[in-house]
């Protein structure tokens, strides 16, 4: 009986986790123009993110993050990407998401070779950037 209420409790811890960095994960991303120090330009909040988000496979493997956590982070900037590509603007350089062969490999290795199997890189690809 004690088993079953501490695994309740981490479930419930997860799941609270989740919603902070859901939460943290949109307040950091909204759309909204920031002026940058000691310039007349402005940047909005998804380009700075880009700047400081570690590449995807660094999320992963240097940083310890699971597969689902890594591309949930990713996620906004290809969001972004996708947008732009729809309204014809040229998007941001550093927000591109390349979608290359080098690029493929990379997160091909965040899954077990036997998954791949029964998986293509792009149905895993979809199902992480539409999730």
């Amino acid at each position: 009986k004690g088993a079953s209420k501490a695994v309740k409790l981490v479930g419930n811890l997860y799941d609270a986790c989740q919603v902070v960095i859901s939460i943290l994960l949109e307040f950091l991303t909204t759309e909204e123009p920031q002026e940058k120090e000691n310039e007349m330009e402005t940047s909005t909040a998804i380009e700075e993110y880009a700047k400081r988000l570690p590449a995807l496979d660094d999320l992963h493997f240097k940083f310890g993050l699971d597969v689902e956590s890594s591309w949930m982070l990713a996620r906004p900037l290809i969001r972004s990407v996708v947008q732009k590509k729809e309204s014809q603007e040229a998007p941001d350089p550093t927000l591109v998401v390349t979608q290359t062969y080098s690029f493929r490999k990379k997160y091909e290795s965040m899954l077990p070779d036997d998954a791949w199997a029964h998986l293509s890189p792009s149905l895993f690809e979809s199902f992480y950037t539409n999730s």
